[in-house]
């Protein structure tokens, strides 16, 4: 597999770039391999600039199929109406000075049913059912 240069942290804080995304989806695509897994679906949010470009590159010349779905979309991603409920929780009412951001979250957290997961992830199982279909 090729290594891919400087992906270690180089001055100011950075988020997760494209080639960390790009590196991430070789090493599962060799993994794949390994397991003799070939003509899978890959599931990305559809691409946002040109670098997104070389994944999707990569994905198809290693004989796999991308589907890509609409950017940012709850009704895709389970984890996103958890987040938004967990972060409204903690949003309801600003930190006083006795607070803490990590009980906070805690609580906020476990406010979350199983049943709301259940409910999320059904909703999306059937929405990606529909997208598929259409696509």
């Amino acid at each position: 597999m090729k290594k891919l240069p400087n992906l270690e942290r180089q001055g100011s804080a950075q988020g997760t770039r494209a080639d960390h995304f790009w590196y991430f989806v070789n090493s599962v695509i060799q993994i794949l391999k390994e397991q003799q897994q070939l003509n899978l679906y890959f599931i990305l949010e559809d691409p946002s600039d040109s670098r997104d470009q070389k994944v999707i590159g990569t994905i198809k010349k290693a004989k796999h199929r991308v589907l890509l779905i609409p950017l940012k979309s709850s009704l895709f991603n389970p984890s996103r109406p958890f987040w938004e409920k967990v972060k409204a929780s903690i949003k309801r009412t600003p930190l006083g000075v006795n607070d803490n951001l990590a009980m906070r979250m805690t609580e906020a957290v476990e406010s979350v049913s199983q049943n709301d997961c259940q409910s999320w992830v059904d909703e999306c199982i059937k929405n990606f059912a529909d997208y598929s279909l259409e696509q």
